[in-house]
């Protein structure tokens, strides 16, 4: 046991990897794990697993997402969609259409882009109960600051969901 927590929570892993740990379920991705997918392929195709960043659209699921918003780029007010660069400068041919997105990126928003200290509860598994992450690992003091975060997740060369 470590001293971040007394007794873990029901159906947890915690501690099976260390008391350190940082990366849960992942651990088990070996590179003969890794080794034996590879086996399984049949053919070379390629597809994504990422979902477009406005998926599934509104914010309906949670108030507090937005989908980002989409528009053309501006300059003195006018839109750069279509526009001929002759606009610019006499002679020239080319035309542009120059967009952007703008947005917040809520990181859970069109599929995980998160690690386990996403989400935690209150678990009883600390004596007195206090909020805690995989491991028992204390919130971090600031965003981007937890021991949790993706960096760890991205060094094992895994691309998905840790939880």
């Amino acid at each position: 046991m470590t001293g971040r927590w007394k007794r873990r929570p029901d159906g947890s892993n915690w501690g099976e990897f260390g008391p350190d740990d940082r990366l849960g379920r992942l651990n088990l991705i070996t590179p003969e794990r890794r080794r034996a997918a590879m086996a399984e392929v049949h053919e070379g195709f390629t597809f994504s697993l990422s979902l477009p960043l406005d998926y599934p659209g509104g914010n309906v699921l949670n108030p507090r997402r937005h989908p980002p918003v989409l528009r053309a780029t501006e300059s003195n007010g006018e839109k750069f969609y279509n526009r001929p660069f002759a606009h610019e400068a006499p002679g020239l041919t080319d035309v542009v259409c120059d967009d952007a997105a703008l947005l917040y990126l809520h990181i859970q928003r069109s599929g995980i882009r998160s690690a386990i200290s996403a989400r935690s509860s209150m678990p009883t598994a600390t004596a007195p109960p206090r909020i805690v992450y995989y491991n028992g690992f204390p919130p971090p003091a600031e965003i981007g600051a937890s021991p949790l975060g993706l960096e760890h997740m991205a060094a094992t060369g895994v691309q998905g969901a840790a939880c």
